[in-house]
Parts: C-alpha cells; structure tokens; sequence
C-alpha cells in the first residue's frame, strides 16, 4: 500500500527547481525481482499511462485547464504529456513548463520500494488556493496510481497458466 514518506533531502541536492513550494512523497513496497527488471520510465509508464483513460482524461483537464500547465505529446508517450528532463537506472525526471506551477516529477527505485517525488513552484500568487483545494485530490490519485503500477509489475513477472482451447 501506498503511503506519504518524507522526501529525501537528496532530491533537494538535485536542484530541480529554484524553488520549491510544495514537496510530497510516496512510497511502496516493492518486490526485488520487480526493481531490477523495470526501468523507473517502465514503472511510470505502468503507473501512469496505463491508467484507466478516464483518469488519464481527469488529470490531464486538470493539468491543462486548472493549473495552465503546457502539455507536449511526444513519441514515444511521456506519461501525464510531460518532458523527460533525466532519467538513469534507478531515478528518472519529468516536467513541464507552468502556467500558475512549475512541477516536477521523481520517479526512484530504492532498496524494497518504489518512491514518487512530487516538487513544485509556485509561480503565481492565484495558485496557492488552487493548490490547496487540488492537494487532497492529487495524494490520493498519486498513491493509487503508485500501487496500480506497482500490481501491475508484479504482474508482468508472474507466470501465467497455459490456455486451455475448448473443444
């Protein structure tokens, strides 16, 4: 199960924003054998771009139309419409430009465990209510979206019984 974990204070050493207003973390358990076979990109792409569609819709009308942030479609897909700012073996970066926000996105494997990484900054005085009211909606799609992925991992490496065919 998805909890709220601190950040780590190694994601400030990134010096991924300026500033940063609103910092959240989560973390869940994860199976080793998951950890080394996914990327962190994998991991977000199971969380996050194979979420149900009406999700995905939700989020991103509320990216777009709540938060004004500049959404790319890029090929291959970068999941939420986002860029990839860095990725390595076991971190990977997204961020989009602002409108009233400027975010970014960690994606981290840990020893047992996968660690999303939310920063942001706000960059107009109007976003602060509208943070407040988004932040409860926001942790929650986070961690279910965190264990979805998770499962779906988990899935991916377990085996599957043959097929039957009728008869």
């Amino acid at each position: 199960m998805a909890r709220r974990v601190v950040v780590p204070e190694r994601v400030d050493a990134m010096g991924l924003l300026d500033r940063v207003d609103y910092g959240d973390a989560f973390a869940t358990d994860c199976p080793p054998e998951v950890l080394a076979r996914f990327t962190p990109e994998e991991l977000a792409d199971l969380a996050v771009g194979r979420a149900p569609r009406w999700l995905r819709l939700f989020v991103r009308f509320a990216h777009r139309r709540v938060l004004g942030l500049r959404l790319t479609h890029t090929t291959p897909p970068v999941p939420l419409d986002w860029h990839l700012v860095s990725s390595g073996p076991d971190e990977v970066v997204y961020g989009v430009a602002g409108g009233l926000i400027t975010p970014r996105l960690l994606v981290m494997k840990e020893p047992g465990r996968v660690l999303v990484v939310f920063l942001m900054r706000v960059d107009r005085p109007v976003a602060a209510p509208i943070v407040a009211v988004v932040k409860p909606i926001h942790r929650a799609i986070a961690r279910y979206l965190l264990d979805r992925g998770a499962r779906l991992a988990a899935s991916e490496l377990a085996p599957h019984p043959p097929r039957s065919s009728s008869g």
